[in-house]
């Protein structure tokens, strides 16, 4: 009997805490956690040609097109989906053209995999405590996220 296969997408205001609980779930669960930032910034910084057309698009001041977005999501995912039962999408999908492409990517090249969808819901006060706490490191490469709080396994 094969295990089941799950991708999770967290939803939430920015500093409600999907970082922190992706990061606890690949840590603690062995998840895998596919970040469309990350991937944007190794493309650009490996100038595959993916990263040449995001560069593009940055340096004209345009969104990057939900096609090349979802082609690397997909590309990605088909990498991570290989030797994971549990995958977070991380910034994926952000409109509704990407939500529909997830849409048929689930039925058409996913269909064995299983959709969780979870809302984070957290008071604006909080909120607003959390992301005046945030630091971000300004290397290009990292921009790993900080927080000044106390307890780092806050989420």
């Amino acid at each position: 009997m094969s295990r089941s296969k799950d991708i999770y997408l967290f939803m939430g205001a920015p500093g409600s805490g999907k970082g922190s609980l992706a990061q606890q779930c690949v840590q603690k669960l062995g998840w895998k956690q596919l970040s469309t930032g990350n991937l944007c910034r190794m493309h650009v910084n490996e100038q595959t040609e993916i990263g040449k057309q995001i560069a593009f698009s940055i340096q004209s001041g345009k969104l990057i097109p939900d096609e090349l977005i979802t082609a690397m999501v997909v590309e990605q995912f088909n990498q991570m989906a290989k030797d994971s039962s549990a995958v977070i999408l991380d910034g994926y999908p952000r409109t509704l053209a990407q939500a529909d492409a997830l849409d048929d990517a689930l039925k058409n090249q996913f269909n064995t995999w299983n959709l969780h969808v979870i809302r984070l819901v957290i008071a604006d006060d909080i909120i607003i405590d959390r992301l005046n706490r945030r630091l971000v490191c300004q290397n290009q490469e990292c921009q790993a996220v900080y927080s000044l709080n106390r307890n780092s396994d806050e989420i």
